[in-house]
This record gives C-alpha cells, sequence and structure tokens, in this order.
C-alpha cells in the first residue's frame, strides 16, 4: 500500500491506515530527530507532536507540492529546530546535590542554613541589587 492509498482511507476514517503510516516512519523519523543531538525523551516527544499534526492537518496535504515522506520531515524539522532554539534559552540543569552549599561548606546544600548564613546572603544580594524588589534578596 503506497502513501497516497492510506492517506485516502485515514482521510475517509480509517484510523488503521493512519498506524501503518506510523509503523512505516516512526523508526526514520525518530533516527531524524536524534540527527539533531535531541535526547532520546525529547525526540519520541516531537516524533509523536509530528504525527499528530500531521494527522490533524492530513486534509491540507497536496501531494502535488510533496511527497508525504518531505512534508512529514518537513513537520518534524521546524519542531526539532523550535526545541534547539528553546533548550538554548533555558538555563543548564544543574545537580546540586554533592555541590558544597552558600556558606562554603562541602555537606549537602540545605536551603535553610543557607538562608540563615549571612554570607549567603551578602552573596546572593550582590548580583541582583539591580532587579526590582521582587527579585533582590531580602
Amino acid at each position: 500500500m503506497d502513501d497516497g492509498f492510506l492517506i485516502g482511507q485515514t482521510l475517509s476514517g480509517n484510523r488503521n491506515a493512519f498506524r501503518l503510516l506510523v509503523v512505516r516512519y516512526q523508526r526514520p523519523l525518530f533516527r531524524f530527530l536524534g540527527g539533531f543531538g535531541l535526547g532520546q525523551a525529547v525526540a519520541e516527544e516531537l516524533a509523536q507532536e509530528t504525527f499528530l499534526r500531521v494527522y490533524r492537518n492530513l486534509a491540507g496535504y497536496d501531494a502535488a507540492k510533496a511527497k508525504f515522506s518531505s512534508w512529514l520531515f518537513t513537520i518534524a524539522k521546524h519542531l526539532a529546530i523550535n526545541e534547539k532554539a528553546r533548550s538554548s534559552q533555558r538555563a543548564p540543569h544543574v545537580d546540586v546535590a554533592n555541590q558544597a552549599d552558600l556558606t562554603g561548606r562541602d555537606s549537602a546544600w540545605d536551603p535553610h542554613a543557607a538562608s540563615e548564613s549571612s554570607h549567603a546572603v551578602a552573596a546572593f544580594s550582590g548580583p541582583y541589587s539591580g532587579c526590582p524588589t521582587f527579585c533582590a534578596a531580602p
């Protein structure tokens, strides 16, 4: 069964036809998304979002403009590019479980002890002294 037939069946209400499209393209799509340097969980999420968008917009697909696979991978590419842009704007995750707390001790970070330390308050208020009152240190 070719893609055009499965698309027609899907548009006629046959959800199993769309499942066949998903089975046909899920591995190539996952490999494609992995090429963007995304983690496995993110690539899986984007692959799922790609298929969801394809399903929702299948009636607007025009076989005269592009092959189905090209359309599918273009949607995935845009999602991956957007995800990379969003993730580059996020602060990196720092595991503080094994880091020294703000007081300089080499124990696990204790937010109560750190907030009581005058050293922590002084260190915390410096960089934020120009912030509005809601983000400045106490």
